[in-house]
C-alpha cells in the first residue's frame, strides 16, 4: 500500500506585507504632509481664517459630511494644515485596504483559487495606494470630498459582496 503524503498548501502573502506596503505608501507621502494649503483649499469657507461658516450652514450645504469633517479638524487642530492632509492620508490608506477586500471579494467570486487572489488583492491594492494618479488624495485638503465618497462607495461594495470568502 503507498502511502500518500499531503502536499503543504502554498504559502499566501506573509502577515508582515500587507502593514508593510501601507507603511511604504505613507512614507510616499511624508512630504505632502508638510504642505500649505493650495489651489482649491483656500477657497474653501471652512479654511477661511477670517472665520468660518456656523456649523448649521455647512450641514445645509451639498456636502455636509464633507463640511462636518472640516469643520472637525479646524476644532481640533485650528487651521494647521498638516493634521489635516494626516487625516487625509488616514482615509487613503483605508481606501486602499478596502480595495484590495474588494478585489478579494471580487476574485474568489470569479472562481480564482484563493491564494493567488490574495496575493493579487495584496498587490493590487499597493498599486491603488501608491499611483500617482491619486496623490490629490493627500496633498490637497478639499480632495477630502472623494476620499470620503470612495470610502463610502468601496464599503457598501464590500458589505454588498458578502463575507463568503
Amino acid at each position: 500500500m503507498a502511502r500518500t503524503t499531503k502536499q503543504p498548501a502554498p504559502a499566501g502573502p506573509p502577515s508582515w506585507l500587507w502593514p508593510a506596503l501601507l507603511l511604504c505608501a505613507a512614507l510616499a507621502y511624508v512630504p505632502a504632509i508638510g504642505g500649505p494649503f493650495i489651489f482649491d483649499d483656500l477657497t474653501m469657507d471652512s479654511l477661511n481664517p477670517n472665520g468660518s461658516p456656523p456649523l448649521s450652514s455647512l450641514m445645509r450645504s451639498s456636502r455636509p459630511l464633507f463640511y462636518l469633517s472640516l469643520w472637525f479638524d479646524r476644532q481640533v487642530f485650528g487651521l494647521s494644515p498638516a493634521p489635516m492632509h494626516v487625516v487625509n492620508l488616514i482615509l487613503h490608506l483605508l481606501n486602499a485596504c478596502l480595495m484590495a477586500g474588494v478585489l478579494k471579494r471580487i476574485l474568489a467570486l470569479a472562481g480564482v483559487e484563493e491564494i493567488r487572489g490574495h496575493w493579487l488583492a495584496v498587490g493590487l491594492g499597493a498599486i491603488f495606494a501608491v499611483h500617482p494618479a491619486l496623490t490629490e488624495a493627500v496633498s490637497y485638503i478639499v480632495s477630502r470630498s472623494e476620499v470620503l465618497s470612495l470610502f463610502f462607495c468601496l464599503s457598501a461594495l464590500f458589505v454588498f459582496l458578502g463575507s463568503e470568502t
